[in-house]
């Protein structure tokens, strides 16, 4: 059907060669539809499909969505070659209702709303909360400034201490703080078109308070990629701490590719 015109491939924006393709029917795909419904004795009527209306859905978040997926797979996947990672919780849309993740910012009430969550114990390290946000270039950089705000004003709430002490003690945590890391990771039509996307967020994201700038950390999808196909997309050093990264540094991008990079599942807390 691709070959014949009826079907198109969604661009996967530089994602592995596992990914699946996503199709979308094409306008001759459509005109071949409606003639056959039409001589079986059927009807159609087209309608275009609207991303902001609440029925349907764009490629680019069929794809987002799906991006979330292979990455909470990969963190899944690295606990089971390795004995000193445990995966104790994976959260993804329950977080839309959660009480609390609502916040209010410059006075006016919103939500945030993290891609996804996963809680991990290492052994001899404790246990970390991780949020994840996947950047696939859709949201404008002052959309993502915008929930970067959102993350920073959650941070430091009493509403977010009770949620992360909750979930540490749960599992067992007797001093438990409200420790947590957000995880970006940027996608984006080729390697190049991610580098200058994560330039363009270390830019804002470097501006926030330490209480949201110090927990997050960075990566591309071109480098989770890389290493896919060992399942050590969070286990090896390819990604950037922000806390790193000094003035001097953020002044001259060109130095930024010199910057240690770490694991997820490392030794770093």
């Amino acid at each position: 059907m691709e070959s014949l015109g009826l079907l198109g491939v969604v661009e996967t924006n530089h994602v592995s060669p596992l990914w699946p393709k996503v199709y979308f029917v094409t306008r001759r795909g459509l005109a071949a539809l409606k003639q056959t419904l039409h001589n079986q004795g059927q009807e159609w009527r087209e309608c275009a499909v609207d991303r902001r209306r609440v029925e349907g859905a764009s490629a680019q978040h069929v794809l987002h969505e799906l991006f979330i997926t292979e990455f909470l797979t990969m963190a899944w996947e690295v606990t089971q070659v390795r004995d000193d990672v445990t995966l104790l919780t994976v959260q993804r849309r329950s977080l839309a209702k959660h009480d609390a993740f609502r916040v209010v910012v410059a006075g006016r009430r919103t939500r945030l709303q993290p891609d996804a969550m996963f809680l991990y114990r290492q052994q001899e390290k404790g246990m970390m909360c991780c949020f994840v946000e996947i950047d696939m270039g859709s949201m404008s950089i002052k959309q993502m400034a915008a929930k970067l705000r959102r993350y920073q004003v959650w941070a430091e709430s009493s509403e977010a201490a009770k949620y992360l002490k909750e979930a540490y003690q749960h599992y067992g945590a007797t001093a438990p703080t409200a420790a947590f890391r957000l995880l970006v990771i940027v996608g984006g039509r080729n390697e190049n078109s991610e580098n200058r996307r994560l330039l363009r967020l270390i830019a804002i994201a470097s501006k926030t308070p330490r209480s949201i700038r110090d927990r997050i950390w960075l990566s591309t999808v071109a480098q989770s990629h890389d290493v896919v196909e060992t399942y050590n997309a969070l286990s090896e050093p390819i990604w950037l701490r922000l806390r790193d990264l000094s003035a001097t540094i953020l002044e001259s991008p060109t130095a930024i590719p010199k910057i240690s990079r770490h694991a997820i599942f490392g030794l770093e807390r």
